[in-house]
């Protein structure tokens, strides 16, 4: 018995020792909030760039690493291999170049904050849940072709605030009861891919037909049955031009549709187009925004060289018209001087 009572009490111990050695790594891998906030601060203001955009806002990482469960120190490490801590970029306050619109200089963020809550909510949602949980593996699909300095930018940054490569998630501080959201109303947003112009001869004043391609992404609430397609504008109503298919969901939501139309005989000037997504059965129809395509004149036609060749034939025919009637009267004026 007394044997068997050492052995509890020891193990007791043992559990309590592992309990303890447990916290003290997990608060190593956690630091005090307010203390990591001012270890941030610290970082992005030292650094030697035209700017330090991010510094002064470590408190704000904090606490958005908290919100959605990322560490902060992540998502500062992404904006300095992004844009050297946001000293360089490409659309306003996005020092991650986080595309989250289609092109960098179409996806701006309102501020730096806005920015950073961004990234830390979809890093969270669309990478550490999806299975992205090392750096080598969010970097494969956040930088994908072109950024072999990008894994071992981040890591560095990371390391150097203190973060453990192997634990990117960070402890929430709750988990709110998610407030009744209405779903926001349908909106597309249409651009202009591409566009040529076919075969055309020197005597048009416009090309044969244009070919023009056209992505388009619709956000909001919004019916899944229905028809997407594009439409010319013009005086006279709305002429449709092509059924656009759909391409999948992005990350956001978003579903993405393409196609291709063919414009025959355009006028030279802008053509006005639209994106129209129309669903009968909720009697709902959302337009995009207008594009626009200005069709030029055809380039180096071979009308002003025909029209130079033929007054310069028209010119010497006239001359020698005048010569050879001059000829003529000179020899009727002077027959005798011929006959000698």
């Amino acid at each position: 018995m007394q044997r068997n009572k050492s052995f509890a009490i020891t193990r007791h111990v043992s559990t309590i020792f592992v309990l303890c050695m447990t916290a003290g790594i997990a608060a190593a891998q956690t630091p005090d909030p307010a203390q990591l906030s001012q270890q941030l601060d610290q970082f992005l203001s030292a650094k030697h760039t035209s700017a330090q955009p991010l510094a002064g806002l470590g408190d704000q990482f904090v606490s958005f690493g908290q919100q959605y469960g990322v560490d902060p120190r992540l998502v500062v490490a992404i904006s300095g291999a992004e844009s050297s801590f946001g000293a360089h970029v490409c659309t306003q306050s996005n020092a991650w170049n986080w595309f989250w619109q289609g092109p960098c200089p179409n996806s701006p963020f309102e501020s730096w904050q806005s920015g950073a809550k961004t990234v830390s909510h979809y890093m969270h949602k669309s990478y550490l849940l999806k299975g992205y949980t090392t750096i080598p593996l969010i970097g494969a699909r956040y930088c994908a072709s072109g950024c072999e300095h990008w894994v071992p930018n981040v890591t560095q940054f990371f390391s150097d605030l203190g973060g453990n490569v192997s634990a990117l998630s960070w402890p929430t501080t709750s988990t709110p009861t998610p407030a009744k959201r209405i779903p926001a109303p349908a909106q597309i947003l249409a651009m202009l891919i591409s566009h040529s112009a076919a075969s055309q001869h020197w005597w048009q004043k416009t090309p044969a037909s244009m070919t023009v391609q056209v992505q388009a992404t619709v956000t909001g609430a919004m019916p899944r049955a229905g028809t997407v397609k594009l439409v010319q504008v013009a005086t006279d109503g709305q002429h449709e031009l092509a059924t656009l298919h759909a391409e999948g969901s992005d990350d956001y939501g978003a579903t993405m549709f393409s196609g291709q139309a063919s414009l025959p005989h355009p006028t030279s000037g802008e053509t006005r187009m639209q994106v129209i997504a129309a669903f009968t059965a909720a009697k709902v129809s959302v337009s995009s925004n207008p594009i626009s395509l200005t069709v030029l004149p055809p380039s180096g036609s071979m009308l002003p060289w025909f029209i130079g060749l033929g007054g310069l034939v028209v010119l010497l025919s006239s001359l020698l018209v005048i010569f050879v009637a001059y000829k003529k009267r000179s020899d009727s004026v002077h027959p005798m001087a011929r006959a000698a």
